[in-house]
């Protein structure tokens, strides 16, 4: 369709001021997840504390919910914040599992200490081919497993006398910090990988 300069600029000028003012719902209250969540005594009783999440550079806001138990300060809840205007309460997987940094295992699955997350998985589990079923592995054996992987995917296509390895990709976190970021990144120039990204940047 044929849309003048003036046209175009008036259009432009009333979408903006729908979007801003007339097609948000900003003032629409956002009811907190815990009120659809069941509450243990030290999620009553504890302290929230505003935070945001380190994942990625979105930089969502959290709640931080801590309590005494056993006579030590612990994390019971971590979730969105509402109040927060870049993502109001709402949190993806990564941030969902914020819970999982401060509570990691100290046992085996089937205990869970208070203020332990007994649910995160301590060992890395493989699901053999033709089967349904994840046994546990050494972490030797998954670290051995995954650099074969590596090696034959890398030999399948590299290319000579370049040193490029042309199917394989990296894409760093970023929970990572700078001095990780080095590392993965100086591993993967070695191994010839072109394709080099970051999470946060994607």
């Amino acid at each position: 369709m044929n849309v003048s300069r003036r046209s175009f600029l008036k259009l432009s000028a009333a979408g903006a001021f729908a979007a801003t003012f007339g097609c948000t719902d900003r003032d629409r209250p956002v009811p907190k997840t815990t009120e659809h969540q069941p509450f243990r005594t030290e999620l009553k009783s504890g302290t929230e504390t505003t935070t945001i999440c380190p994942f990625c550079g979105v930089g969502c806001g959290a709640i931080v919910t801590t309590a005494t138990i056993n006579g030590a300060p612990k994390i019971v809840n971590i979730e969105g914040d509402p109040d927060h205007p870049i993502n109001r309460g709402a949190l993806c997987s990564k941030g969902s599992s914020m819970y999982q940094i401060a509570n990691q295992p100290l046992f085996s699955l089937a205990d869970e200490p208070s203020g332990n997350n007994g649910r995160r998985l301590a060992n890395p589990m493989k699901r053999l081919a033709g089967t349904n079923q994840w046994t546990e592995i050494t972490w030797q054996t998954a670290i051995t497993e995954i650099a074969a992987a590596m090696q034959a995917t890398r030999d399948a296509a590299f290319v000579t006398p370049e040193n490029r390895c042309e199917n394989m990709y990296c894409l760093g976190g970023a929970a990572l910090d700078n001095e990780e970021c080095y590392l993965i990144s100086k591993m993967a120039r070695a191994l010839g990988i072109a394709y080099l990204e970051h999470q946060a940047r994607i």
